[in-house]
């Protein structure tokens, strides 16, 4: 697994910095590095405080806010296959970056299945897309896939992005990675589930994907 500030590679483009790296608000910006040597920053999705109201007020690299969703369908581990218009909610869709193998997903998965369910409720739809190359990543298989998803009781689609077209439709750039589309699917937040520290989640965090998604699906700007 990589340590906290080394990068690991998601796709044959780019390599990535984890998660964890995203520090908060002392340090919004992060570095990526290209496979050519060449950098760039990304910036993390901020929150607003109670006086300002849970909404995003920002995006990581990649797409502006209000970027429309591309349409997809892929393969899920139920057998089925998912495509973006069936699993958008009434009010709003999370579609996530995940993998098996990452340690920052490990971290986080708890919370994101807790979380999704809990925007369900809310009218908020949600698809997990893994898009790692399997031959180099044989943790990430579609056989893991599904028993990661049953080991954590994914209440939610999990797919798999085998052509990682998906993934480079989004601008997608790390795992965990979160996108949120409001009832419009047009891009309301972009960023990480809550504050990390290591590969865990700092313990009393705000929980900004759910705070945000919250927002969103209550028709509140972003």
């Amino acid at each position: 697994a990589a340590l906290p500030g080394a990068v690991i590679r998601f796709d044959p483009i780019m390599t990535r910095v984890p998660q964890a790296d995203y520090k908060g608000a002392s340090a919004p910006q992060s570095r990526i590095t290209l496979t050519d040597g060449s950098e760039a920053t990304i910036l993390t999705a901020r929150i607003g405080g109670a006086g300002e109201g849970a909404m995003a007020t920002g995006s990581m690299a990649g797409h502006a806010l209000g970027w429309q969703a591309e349409p997809f369908e892929l393969e899920g581990v139920d057998g089925k296959r998912y495509t973006l218009q069936q699993v958008r909610g009434p009010k709003g869709t999370v579609v996530m970056f995940i993998c098996n193998h990452c340690p920052y997903v490990k971290g986080v998965i708890g919370d994101v299945v807790r979380e999704m369910a809990e925007l369900r409720k809310d009218g908020v739809g949600a698809i997990a897309i893994m898009s790692n190359d399997t031959a180099n990543y044989p943790a990430d298989s579609f056989e893991n896939m599904k028993a990661f998803a049953k080991q954590h009781g994914f209440g939610f689609p999990y797919v798999i992005d085998r052509t990682q077209e998906v993934a480079r439709s989004f601008d997608a750039v790390c795992t965990p990675e979160f996108f949120g589309f409001d009832k419009d699917l047009k891009l309301r937040y972009h960023g990480r589930i809550s504050e990390m520290r290591g590969s865990q989640p700092s313990p009393g965090a705000p929980r900004e994907l759910l705070d945000a998604m919250r927002a969103i699906a209550s028709g509140k700007p972003a």
